[in-house]
Protein backbone atom coordinates (compact mmCIF):
# COMPACT_ATOMS: atom_id res chain seq x y z
CA UNK A 1 0.00 0.00 0.00
CA UNK A 2 1.65 3.37 -1.13
CA UNK A 3 0.83 5.66 1.54
CA UNK A 4 1.93 9.01 0.82
CA UNK A 5 2.65 11.05 4.48
CA UNK A 6 2.90 13.98 4.79
CA UNK A 7 5.04 14.89 7.92
CA UNK A 8 4.76 18.07 10.04
CA UNK A 9 7.88 19.63 12.20
CA UNK A 10 5.34 20.16 15.34
CA UNK A 11 3.96 16.41 15.30
CA UNK A 12 4.55 14.03 18.09
CA UNK A 13 7.35 11.93 17.54
CA UNK A 14 7.45 8.69 16.51
CA UNK A 15 9.92 6.31 17.77
CA UNK A 16 11.06 4.19 14.25
CA UNK A 17 9.56 0.87 16.07
CA UNK A 18 6.13 2.81 16.99
CA UNK A 19 6.29 3.85 12.83
CA UNK A 20 7.15 0.66 11.06
CA UNK A 21 4.12 -0.93 13.58
CA UNK A 22 1.41 1.43 12.44
CA UNK A 23 2.81 1.64 9.08
CA UNK A 24 1.82 -2.35 9.11
CA UNK A 25 -1.41 -1.83 11.06
CA UNK A 26 -2.63 0.47 8.15
CA UNK A 27 -1.43 -2.01 5.58
CA UNK A 28 -3.54 -4.74 6.66
CA UNK A 29 -6.51 -2.42 7.78
CA UNK A 30 -6.51 -1.30 3.93
CA UNK A 31 -5.61 -4.68 2.76
CA UNK A 32 -8.48 -6.75 4.96
CA UNK A 33 -11.09 -3.55 4.22
CA UNK A 34 -10.75 -3.47 0.21
CA UNK A 35 -13.09 -1.58 -1.72
CA UNK A 36 -16.20 -1.58 0.04
CA UNK A 37 -19.00 0.63 0.87
CA UNK A 38 -18.45 3.33 3.99
CA UNK A 39 -20.81 1.33 6.28
CA UNK A 40 -18.65 -2.08 5.58
CA UNK A 41 -15.71 -0.48 6.03
CA UNK A 42 -16.57 0.91 9.36
CA UNK A 43 -17.19 -2.64 10.23
CA UNK A 44 -14.13 -3.82 9.21
CA UNK A 45 -11.92 -1.15 10.24
CA UNK A 46 -13.30 -2.29 13.75
CA UNK A 47 -13.17 -5.65 13.38
CA UNK A 48 -9.37 -5.19 12.58
CA UNK A 49 -8.48 -2.87 15.13
CA UNK A 50 -9.95 -4.98 17.72
CA UNK A 51 -8.22 -8.33 17.06
CA UNK A 52 -4.82 -6.00 16.34
CA UNK A 53 -5.53 -4.61 20.03
CA UNK A 54 -7.03 -7.50 22.46
CA UNK A 55 -4.07 -9.83 20.52
CA UNK A 56 -1.36 -7.54 21.85
CA UNK A 57 0.35 -6.44 18.43
CA UNK A 58 -0.39 -2.74 19.85
CA UNK A 59 2.36 -3.35 22.73
CA UNK A 60 3.98 -0.40 23.09
CA UNK A 61 2.00 2.10 21.24
CA UNK A 62 0.39 4.56 23.03
CA UNK A 63 -2.54 6.90 21.98
CA UNK A 64 -0.03 9.74 21.39
CA UNK A 65 1.59 7.44 18.59
CA UNK A 66 -2.09 7.14 16.71
CA UNK A 67 -2.77 10.60 17.05
CA UNK A 68 0.37 11.64 15.18
CA UNK A 69 0.04 9.01 12.57
CA UNK A 70 -3.84 10.40 12.30
CA UNK A 71 -2.37 13.99 11.61
CA UNK A 72 -0.09 12.88 8.78
CA UNK A 73 -3.08 11.04 7.17
CA UNK A 74 -4.82 13.79 7.39
CA UNK A 75 -2.70 16.54 5.69
CA UNK A 76 -1.62 13.69 3.15
CA UNK A 77 -5.56 13.47 2.44
CA UNK A 78 -5.72 17.09 1.38
CA UNK A 79 -3.47 16.71 -1.61
CA UNK A 80 -6.71 14.90 -3.37
CA UNK A 81 -9.29 16.86 -5.13
CA UNK A 82 -12.69 17.08 -5.32
CA UNK A 83 -13.46 14.12 -7.61
CA UNK A 84 -11.02 11.31 -5.48
CA UNK A 85 -13.74 12.92 -2.51
CA UNK A 86 -16.54 12.87 -4.55
CA UNK A 87 -15.96 9.33 -5.30
CA UNK A 88 -15.65 7.46 -2.05
CA UNK A 89 -18.56 9.66 -0.30
CA UNK A 90 -20.44 8.29 -3.25
CA UNK A 91 -19.42 4.89 -3.14
CA UNK A 92 -18.34 4.57 -6.84
CA UNK A 93 -14.89 2.23 -6.40
CA UNK A 94 -17.21 -0.40 -4.29
CA UNK A 95 -19.72 0.11 -6.86
CA UNK A 96 -17.53 -0.65 -9.02
CA UNK A 97 -15.95 -3.10 -7.31
CA UNK A 98 -19.42 -5.52 -7.26
CA UNK A 99 -21.60 -3.56 -9.59
CA UNK A 100 -24.11 -6.92 -9.43
CA UNK A 101 -24.44 -6.63 -5.94
CA UNK A 102 -25.46 -2.87 -6.13
CA UNK A 103 -28.08 -3.78 -8.78
CA UNK A 104 -29.85 -6.34 -6.66
CA UNK A 105 -29.54 -3.81 -3.83
CA UNK A 106 -30.19 -0.54 -5.90
CA UNK A 107 -33.54 0.79 -3.66
CA UNK A 108 -37.00 -0.17 -2.19
CA UNK A 109 -38.38 -0.47 -5.85
CA UNK A 110 -35.33 -2.48 -7.00
CA UNK A 111 -35.84 -5.06 -4.18
CA UNK A 112 -39.55 -5.52 -4.94
CA UNK A 113 -38.91 -6.12 -8.30
CA UNK A 114 -36.49 -8.88 -7.26
CA UNK A 115 -39.05 -10.14 -5.12
CA UNK A 116 -41.68 -10.38 -8.03
CA UNK A 117 -38.73 -12.08 -10.10
CA UNK A 118 -38.42 -14.21 -8.03
CA UNK A 119 -41.61 -16.07 -7.84
CA UNK A 120 -42.09 -15.02 -11.68
CA UNK A 121 -38.86 -17.83 -11.97
CA UNK A 122 -40.15 -20.20 -9.39
CA UNK A 123 -43.59 -20.23 -11.22
CA UNK A 124 -42.07 -21.32 -14.55
CA UNK A 125 -42.88 -18.28 -15.91
CA UNK A 126 -39.97 -16.99 -17.81
CA UNK A 127 -41.44 -14.51 -20.03
CA UNK A 128 -42.43 -12.79 -16.71
CA UNK A 129 -39.31 -13.17 -14.95
CA UNK A 130 -36.96 -11.52 -17.17
CA UNK A 131 -39.18 -8.38 -17.66
CA UNK A 132 -39.54 -8.08 -13.96
CA UNK A 133 -35.88 -7.99 -13.88
CA UNK A 134 -35.18 -5.50 -16.67
CA UNK A 135 -37.25 -3.20 -14.01
CA UNK A 136 -35.37 -3.58 -11.07
CA UNK A 137 -31.93 -3.09 -13.11
CA UNK A 138 -33.54 -0.07 -14.57
CA UNK A 139 -34.18 1.13 -11.31
CA UNK A 140 -30.72 1.14 -10.32
CA UNK A 141 -29.18 2.39 -13.72
CA UNK A 142 -30.13 6.30 -12.74
CA UNK A 143 -27.86 5.70 -9.96
CA UNK A 144 -25.38 3.84 -11.73
CA UNK A 145 -25.19 6.07 -14.50
CA UNK A 146 -24.93 9.04 -12.17
CA UNK A 147 -21.38 7.28 -10.94
CA UNK A 148 -20.00 6.76 -13.89
CA UNK A 149 -19.31 10.39 -14.13
CA UNK A 150 -17.21 9.86 -10.86
CA UNK A 151 -15.16 7.49 -12.00
CA UNK A 152 -11.19 7.24 -13.06
CA UNK A 153 -11.15 7.87 -17.21
CA UNK A 154 -7.33 7.43 -16.99
CA UNK A 155 -4.59 5.59 -15.21
CA UNK A 156 -3.50 8.96 -12.92
CA UNK A 157 -7.24 9.46 -11.99
CA UNK A 158 -7.41 5.77 -11.30
CA UNK A 159 -4.57 5.56 -8.78
CA UNK A 160 -5.23 8.83 -7.66
CA UNK A 161 -9.34 7.69 -6.53
CA UNK A 162 -7.62 4.35 -4.75
CA UNK A 163 -4.96 6.04 -3.11
CA UNK A 164 -7.55 8.06 -1.54
CA UNK A 165 -10.08 5.49 -0.67
CA UNK A 166 -6.82 3.54 1.06
CA UNK A 167 -5.59 6.79 3.01
CA UNK A 168 -9.42 6.75 4.06
CA UNK A 169 -9.72 3.16 4.93
CA UNK A 170 -6.52 3.84 6.73
CA UNK A 171 -7.60 6.42 8.69
CA UNK A 172 -10.71 5.12 9.86
CA UNK A 173 -8.46 1.87 10.94
CA UNK A 174 -6.10 4.31 12.80
CA UNK A 175 -9.15 5.70 14.62
CA UNK A 176 -10.66 2.66 15.41
CA UNK A 177 -7.77 1.75 17.06
CA UNK A 178 -7.40 4.63 19.17
CA UNK A 179 -10.81 3.85 20.62
CA UNK A 180 -9.84 0.58 21.49
CA UNK A 181 -6.78 1.79 23.74
CA UNK A 182 -8.40 4.95 25.20
CA UNK A 183 -11.51 2.87 26.42
CA UNK A 184 -10.35 -1.04 26.67
CA UNK A 185 -12.52 -3.52 28.07
CA UNK A 186 -11.31 -5.88 30.85
CA UNK A 187 -10.93 -8.96 29.17
CA UNK A 188 -8.23 -11.70 27.14
CA UNK A 189 -9.58 -12.77 24.75
CA UNK A 190 -11.29 -10.91 21.48
CA UNK A 191 -14.85 -10.35 21.63
CA UNK A 192 -17.40 -12.96 19.93
CA UNK A 193 -18.23 -10.70 17.48
CA UNK A 194 -14.39 -10.59 16.04
CA UNK A 195 -14.16 -14.13 16.72
CA UNK A 196 -17.34 -14.78 14.50
CA UNK A 197 -15.42 -12.75 11.53
CA UNK A 198 -12.02 -14.54 11.94
CA UNK A 199 -14.02 -17.71 11.92
CA UNK A 200 -15.29 -17.14 8.64
CA UNK A 201 -12.25 -15.77 7.59
CA UNK A 202 -10.41 -19.20 8.01
CA UNK A 203 -13.57 -20.95 6.77
CA UNK A 204 -12.90 -18.47 3.66
CA UNK A 205 -8.95 -19.71 3.26
CA UNK A 206 -8.39 -16.35 3.11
Amino acid sequence: MGLKLQRSAKEHKLSPKAEKLLNAYMAGAVKEIGFVSKGKANTLADWFAEDFYYSGKAKGLSTDDVTAMEKRVDKSLKQYGFKERLNYMTNVRAIEENPTAFILKGGAAGMLAMGVFSEALAGNNHGAALAVLGIAVAASLGKVAANQALSGKTDEENRKIDEYTNMKHAQLALKQLKRKMEYPEDRSVVSETVQTALLKKQVAGR
